[in-house]
């Protein structure tokens, strides 16, 4: 039998301290500051003013063979066909073969959706560009986001605001703040209060809220100085609360908080899991995560335990399985709380395509839904599978 972690708990800390570090995705990195130059800082161009990485990105197989080579500074997901990387200060596209498609020449990117790519140039300015590298909507905007229900939402100057696909401005930038498109909706902030556009910009709830959420099975969830309650899609009040705390509907069910405790309320608004525990939230396969005693367990929605709170931690389930923490160390459950792996592992992520990262002390593997290691933790950085290729940092 393998043995993970087999060393100081405090040792494991640090590893994992490491190993979490690779989560994060920024999508630019700032320059450097100009270094003293007889005695004056002399600053570069700023697309030349980036210290180069000793390790380096690249791309493996499910076999875990390299297949495009680690030459880059940092790298992406492939989407599309198009994976975004850098070299130096420059980010570029290259396609599954490694073959760049567009050459790194933008201060920032972002992956391909239904063919368009937001980029930022060295002016600071956005626009979106094909996969070819030609440009759709001219760099013109102080932000931009991916397109959703027709528009995408950009920055002019200090106020958001909506675009067109051909880049016109089809809803003013007069907004404070502004979420994307949702069904048909957008939660947006002026004068203080937040409401609910179309895609015409009309108001289907005025911006007098202190939050409003997106739709969620045909309710929108509000809070103003009294708390939390329900909207219906008319704007009217189905579900009156007010609640201390809620969330959004899911399989019928929101969690809400009252006299300082988490339940679970239907859509009549009816209490069907008592207030009872200090976090609740929807993990996938009709279980509920709860929290109670700093103690995390799975219940039903309809409040029958599907394990005891005796877990440290929870995730929601991915692929029909949940990582679950105890002693310290990391496994998989299923929806009924039967164990898939033993707490094994010093961190899991969700299963994608039928894999799981865990960490090791030897670094970063891979295993199936059976709890196999198929693939042993030879990189200590390494990603998720996306189009059949997964992205690691090695020494080149």
């Amino acid at each position: 039998m393998r043995l993970f972690f087999p060393f100081p708990k405090i040792l494991a800390v640090g590893l994992l301290l490491g190993v979490l570090g690779c989560q994060s995705e920024p999508t630019a990195t700032d320059p450097a500051p100009g270094r003293p130059r007889g005695g004056v800082a002399v600053l570069p161009p700023v697309e030349e003013d980036f210290v180069e990485q000793v390790l380096k990105w690249g791309y493996i197989n499910p076999q875990g063979r390299m297949v495009i080579s680690a030459r880059y500074d940092d790298a992406r997901n492939f989407s599309e066909g198009r994976a975004l990387v850098r070299q130096r200060a420059k980010w570029g596209y290259i396609d599954r073969r490694g073959k760049t498609v567009i050459r790194p020449q933008y201060k920032a990117g972002w992956s391909f959706v239904d063919g368009r790519a937001r980029v930022r140039t060295f002016d600071g300015k956005m626009g979106f560009i094909n996969p070819q590298g030609k440009w759709l909507i001219p760099p013109e905007f102080d932000e931009a986001e991916d397109f959703s229900d027709g528009l995408a939402r950009i920055r002019q100057r200090e106020g958001y605001g909506f675009i067109n696909s051909e880049g016109q401005v089809v809803i003013p930038a007069e907004f404070d703040r502004a979420a994307r498109f949702v069904s048909g909706y957008a939660v947006v902030k002026i004068a203080g209060g937040y409401g609910l556009i179309d895609t015409r910009g009309k108001y289907l709830l005025e911006p007098i809220y202190r939050k409003v959420a997106q739709f969620s099975e045909g309710l929108i969830r509000v809070r103003d100085d009294t708390g939390f309650r329900f909207l219906d899609t008319l704007g009217q009040v189905a579900i009156p609360g007010p609640f201390k705390n809620a969330q959004d509907f899911v399989e019928g069910l929101a969690p809400v908080k009252i006299d300082g405790a988490y339940g679970l309320i239907d859509r009549t608004g009816a209490v069907v899991v008592a207030p009872q525990y200090n976090q609740l939230f929807y993990a996938g396969e009709s279980r509920w995560v709860v929290e109670r005693d700093q103690r995390y367990g799975l219940i039903r929605e309809d409040g029958t335990e599907v394990t005891e709170l005796i877990y440290e931690q929870l995730y929601h389930f991915s692929e029909g399985l949940a990582g679950y923490k105890q002693e310290q160390l990391w496994g998989f459950m299923d929806p009924e709380g039967r164990k898939r792996t033993d707490p094994e592992f010093g961190l899991v992520w969700e299963f994608k395509a039928g894999l799981a990262r865990v960490a090791f002390y030897e670094g970063t593997g891979f295993i199936n839904t059976d709890g196999q290691l198929v693939m042993e933790p030879k990189y200590r950085e390494v990603r998720d599978f996306v189009e059949g290729l997964a992205r690691v940092q090695i020494a080149p």
